[in-house]
């Protein structure tokens, strides 16, 4: 008897579980589970971004508006991996991060007490659009510290104190992979391009402030660098060996220049 009402309780476990089981299989196909939050840093990041920025932004009569907060900047570098000890430096705003095209170039801050300028050398993931993580140092020029959070305007110009432009190649390039960086340029940038064979081939930019290529001549090479005014310099006869930077002999012209374009050839 025992044996009888075992068999017929396993007989509709089956007919009534099974279905049920089978169906929920198809609904989590159809609504698969979400994926859980992406924790980010606030600082920092490394994924390639699309510039989609209008031209009228850069324009050093276009003022941003936004909140400004400090921190403490490491001269190691940031997301730009810029090196340097300049105090004055600022952390942008994802949003107008973009794909690194301020990274290197200045921005001029209007705060409660005063002006400053400041270059951009790293990015503030947790930052709204238009708001800034400002440099102790930095801050401090446009109000005390102990303000904390301010309303500020700002606006794109060029780094003045930039005189030399360089090209740098980092310690980890081979013939086989090249990782370039251009620094003291002091203006947004918008491509690096190497001539080979009388083509201009263009430079992967990565948001993390470098330019990668697999495909790239022996040195010597002949690079043509074009801001966002579309702008150019162009140098050549430039070996950089890995780890090392080499002096180029043109320079962009301040924001208040007529553009143009400047080419250098040794």
């Amino acid at each position: 008897m025992k044996t009888v009402r075992r068999f017929l309780t396993f007989l509709i476990a089956l007919l009534v579980v099974g279905p049920v089981a089978s169906l929920a299989r198809k609904h989590a196909h159809k609504h698969p589970r979400k994926a859980r939050a992406h924790v980010v840093r606030r600082h920092g990041g490394r994924a390639t971004v699309s510039d989609t920025l209008p031209l009228s932004f850069y324009a050093p009569d276009t003022l941003h508006q936004g909140r400004a907060t400090y921190y403490r900047h490491n001269p190691k570098g940031g997301a730009c991996t810029l090196p340097g000890d300049d105090s004055l430096v600022v952390a942008m705003n994802g949003h107008h991060y973009g794909n690194a095209t301020l990274c290197g170039a200045c921005i001029e801050v209007q705060g409660p007490s005063g002006t400053v300028t400041a270059r951009v050398v790293d990015r503030c993931v947790g930052c709204a659009q238009g708001s800034l993580d400002l440099s102790r140092a930095a801050f401090a020029h446009i109000a005390p510290l102990s303000a904390g959070r301010i309303d500020v305007s700002w606006h794109v110009v060029t780094c003045e104190q930039d005189t030399v432009m360089e090209l740098h190649r980092t310690a980890n390039s081979s013939k086989y992979w090249s990782s370039l960086q251009l620094r003291g340029h002091g203006v947004p940038l918008r491509s690096l391009e190497v001539l080979v064979d009388s083509t201009w081939m263009p430079l992967q930019k990565q948001a993390h402030n470098r330019y990668v290529s697999r495909n790239l001549p022996d040195t010597p090479w002949t690079i043509r660098i074009t801001d966002v005014w579309n702008r150019t310099v162009v140098d050549s006869q430039l070996a950089p060996a890995a780890g090392r930077s080499v002096p180029l002999r043109g320079r962009f012209p301040s924001l208040t220049s007529t553009p143009g374009s400047l080419s250098l050839v040794r």
